[in-house]
């Protein structure tokens, strides 16, 4: 489930069971506070930026833009709608697993392997248990995009035990687990992945057979991370990739899309996002070879025709412009 409308993508949260409708209706309100102030910072300076400023001066600027009498007023609306935020946002994700996972050591701290550690990894099924703790302090010490943020690692540490079990299940956990370094190297952030792992052991487990089980598919996430997306939303094992479905997923996607370059570019994406994702349910049994042919093929002619269709208008918009 993605859209560009953030109302429209809170209504369909709502609409499918995952906030309720006071949420959704506060979650609007806020949306439409914090969206008239950000225009509000840009008009200080005549610049594209998200950041309040700390001059005390260009804050009370903003206040009164916002139509404030008194900076005070603004500062206890503003930190009143940040804390609804993160109140819900918090409350998506309070069913989290616990930490307590009675696996044994796991400290990734300091420059030496911990002994503890490197026997609860043996005894997890790495047979490279070094190499496994030098890739947890990487990630633990922030040296991808992914694991930069402080929120990013504090998820990422309480998903640490589950992520270790699930690999170390696999019958070639070590590669399975350098794949999804190489695949979190790629990543811009880790934030949102690290939270759905948490909260979704289903698409923990499928993510771990990807990369245990299925090598080629290891390859095409960790080449290009965006395709990982579409298996964020979980539905997409309900739903069989028909060319209806296909076409209604594209039109959904290039929504607001209108120059012929971004056309292309989103093709691209889409194209590669689908091919993967039906060879997903190909690998987790939901389709069938002969029904990932048709889908391959109804892929195809879709993609066919829309660029067909882009290209066509492209060539006779920009033709004979002098």
């Amino acid at each position: 489930m993605r859209g560009r409308q953030t109302v429209a993508m809170l209504a369909e949260l709502h609409k499918l069971g995952w906030i309720s409708e006071k949420t959704r209706d506060s979650l609007v309100t806020s949306y439409a506070f914090l969206r008239n102030v950000e225009p509000r910072i840009q008009m200080l300076a005549d610049e594209q930026t998200h950041i309040l400023p700390i001059d005390l001066s260009q804050f009370t600027s903003v206040a009164y833009l916002m139509g404030y009498q008194e900076t005070s007023s603004f500062i206890c609306d503003l930190l009143k709608t940040l804390q609804v935020v993160e109140k819900h946002y918090a409350a998506l994700f309070e069913n989290e697993q616990e930490l307590g996972l009675e696996i044994g050591n796991l400290v990734f701290t300091g420059e030496e392997d911990d002994p503890e550690t490197l026997i609860t990894l043996s005894r997890l099924g790495f047979e490279r248990a070094s190499d496994i703790c030098r890739i947890m302090r990487t990630l633990h010490c922030g040296r991808y995009k992914s694991t930069q943020s402080a929120e990013a690692r504090e998820r990422l540490t309480e998903l640490t035990p589950a992520l270790l079990k699930a690999f170390g299940a696999t019958k070639r956990a070590d590669e399975a687990m350098l794949r999804f370094d190489s695949f979190l190297q790629g990543l811009p952030s880790g934030i949102q992945l690290f939270s759905l792992l948490q909260s979704n052991p289903s698409l923990l487990d499928m993510l771990v057979l990807i990369m245990g089980a299925a090598p080629r598919f290891a390859e095409i996430i960790t080449r290009k991370p965006h395709v990982f997306d579409g298996m964020l939303d979980l539905t997409i094992f309900s739903e069989l990739p028909t060319k209806t479905h296909l076409e209604n997923q594209l039109e959904y996607f290039l929504e607001g899309v209108i120059s012929y370059e971004e056309i292309l570019d989103h093709l691209r994406v889409f194209a590669d996002e689908q091919r993967f994702l039906i060879g997903i349910r190909i690998l987790n049994g939901v389709i069938t070879g002969e029904k990932a042919g048709f889908a391959f093929t109804a892929l195809a002619d879709l993609m066919i025709a829309k660029t067909f269709s882009a290209s066509s208008r492209g060539i006779f918009s920009s033709s004979w412009q002098y």
